[in-house]
């Protein structure tokens, strides 16, 4: 979750359309289905995103969520940014050495 959390808040840092972490975090659940789906009294569609707490999501589910945001964020948020070099970005800042 700290590598996650690290992903979230600097493209956040990095973007101008969400007011908060929390707004992109919900965006990101929702642009990747991570929700379920209700239909609201007026016919409308609406979302409630999904918990990504340790305990609702093992951790291969997990690294597939993460690996969905990072190419979500490279391509819709950061152009011209890869999905490698965002992930070797997020490594760096919480210092995971990447092997190679």
């Amino acid at each position: 979750h700290r590598k996650f959390f690290a992903l979230v808040n600097l493209v956040f840092e990095n973007q101008e359309h969400y007011e908060s972490v929390e707004h992109l975090l919900v965006a990101l659940k929702v642009a990747l289905g991570h929700c379920d789906t209700v239909v609201l009294k007026n016919g409308g569609i609406g979302y409630i995103p999904k918990s990504i707490a340790f305990h609702k999501m093992s951790q291969d589910e997990f690294e597939q969520f993460y690996d969905r945001c990072c190419d979500l964020m490279a391509t819709h948020f950061l152009p011209g940014v890869s999905s490698e070099n965002l992930r070797a970005e997020v490594e760096s800042l919480i210092g995971i050495r990447s092997a190679a």
